[in-house]
């Protein structure tokens, strides 16, 4: 047997190299040139050569050894239902603001899964710790030069990064992200901030020492914390003064950054000048939206799609239609200038912005990706009149699917509180089409 349990087939592609040698869901890729497989990323690698052997265990039990030659750009048509067949690496940290731990019970499961995968980094973009890696992890992220990985580094103190992280493998992070580096490896980082523990001089350290690894730390976004209502620490959030000072702070050195490398590198989220009463920066700010993930310029960026969309002349939506954009309380104004703007340029629509507070995470919770299916039924109901159409992000949805966090799916709620729900893509773009009868009609 392999040293993993092989890959799981999925799905065989029609007309495939995968088909045709007679291989079927349910059976298992043990090893292609006798080697294992430990996630898609060796498959993609080892599926490059122009000649395989493939140890494959069929759903019957047998075990057949399949010789293949083909084009070396050439794929064998097998889909996988995991990326990582040797399982998920889990995180291991007990951060002080860990959202995951601070959620309510009752949730489907997959939301208590804390991710901290060196190849799901790579592969889909997601924020990792680098505490639970060995060395062979270290050689091989090198060897395979799987980059860029993002990183949650919060702090560059080994000892205050210790205590944030609830783990003693948490201080040598500085140690591993120069290893990485000094192999090729990119980067992009954050820090959650937390009001008094990694400010401050902390922050300033951090990205001091970060900005010291460049190019090969791309970039550092900073995050305030969130807390939810399920919060059973002493954390508390940033207030509107706190908030202007780490602007004022982080923009002098992004003028140093700005003059040195030719990159501001550290960016704040969006969250940090909506709590300050500011503007976003302009376009140019963002360098191409590198952070757009951990909300650095989403703002910024739905208000330029929005006027790029926005027809020239007013024209007639063909369609009458009356719309309630719900929203979270912090995107409120953003939106309401959003549709004033639409409204000027669209006629034959009535459309309102309708912010709602989030009741299950609690008051904290003011983003419009965490509100769940219950907010919107307890936040509408009375409030929608039949021939209304509710518009919601799809950012409030588990992805592919029409399953809001609590579970509650769009027809639960369309059916509670008796109107049409559309979905649209989070963007300026999306919801000018929406309103004009391009999209949604």
């Amino acid at each position: 047997m392999s040293k993993f349990n092989g890959a799981q087939i999925k799905e065989v592609l029609p007309g495939s190299i995968a088909e045709e040698i007679g291989l079927k869901p349910g059976d298992i890729v043990k090893e292609i040139n006798s080697k294992s497989l430990q996630d898609i990323i060796d498959y993609q690698y080892l599926v490059a050569d122009e000649e395989l052997t493939l140890n494959v265990l069929k759903a019957n039990g047998e075990e057949w050894f399949v010789e293949i030659e083909k084009e070396p750009s050439e794929g064998l048509g097998i889909v996988f239902g995991e990326e990582t067949f040797d399982g998920i690496k889990k995180c291991h940290n007990k951060c002080i603001f860990c959202f995951v731990d601070n959620l309510p019970r009752g949730l489907r499961k997959s939301l208590y899964i804390k991710d901290d995968d060196y190849r799901h980094s790579f592969l889909y973009g997601n924020y990792i710790t680098l505490t639970n890696l060995k060395n062979n992890d270290l050689q091989r992220i090198v060897e395979l030069k799987l980059s860029p990985l993002y990183v949650s580094v919060h702090t560059t103190d080994s000892n205050l990064r210790m205590k944030i992280l609830n783990n003693k493998n948490a201080g040598n992070i500085m140690d591993h992200l120069r290893f990485l580096v000094s192999g090729g490896i990119k980067f992009h980082t954050q820090a959650v901030l937390c009001p008094d523990i990694n400010d401050g001089k902390y922050l300033h350290q951090t990205i001091t020492d970060l900005a010291s690894l460049w190019p090969g730390i791309l970039t550092l976004a900073l995050v305030p914390v969130g807390l939810t209502s399920f919060n059973t620490t002493d954390m508390r959030i940033y207030t509107k003064n706190e908030c202007k000072n780490i602007i004022s702070q982080v923009e002098k050195r992004q003028e140093q950054f700005l003059e040195k490398l030719g990159s501001r590198f550290v960016f704040l989220s969006d969250e940090f000048y909506l709590k300050a009463g500011y503007q976003v920066p302009e376009e140019d700010y963002y360098e191409g939206y590198p952070q757009l993930e951990n909300g650095v310029g989403v703002v910024r960026l739905f208000k330029e799609e929005l006027l790029e969309a926005l027809p020239e002349q007013r024209v007639k939506r063909e369609k009458p239609i009356d719309a309630v954009v719900v929203t979270g309380i912090s995107s409120q104004d953003i939106m309401e200038e959003a549709v004033n703007k639409i409204l000027s340029r669209v006629s034959n629509i009535k459309m309102q912005v309708k912010p709602l507070e989030n009741k299950f995470f609690g008051y904290p919770v003011t983003v419009s990706g965490l509100l769940t299916g219950s907010d919107l039924i307890k936040g509408l109901k009375g409030q929608v009149r039949e021939g209304q159409v509710i518009v919601i992000p799809d950012v409030m949805l588990k992805e592919d699917s029409q399953m809001f966090l609590d579970d509650l799916t769009i027809g639960d709620v369309a059916k509670e509180l008796g109107v049409e729900i559309k979905i649209l893509q989070a963007s300026g773009k999306a919801l000018v089409e929406f309103s004009t009868g391009e999209i949604g009609d």
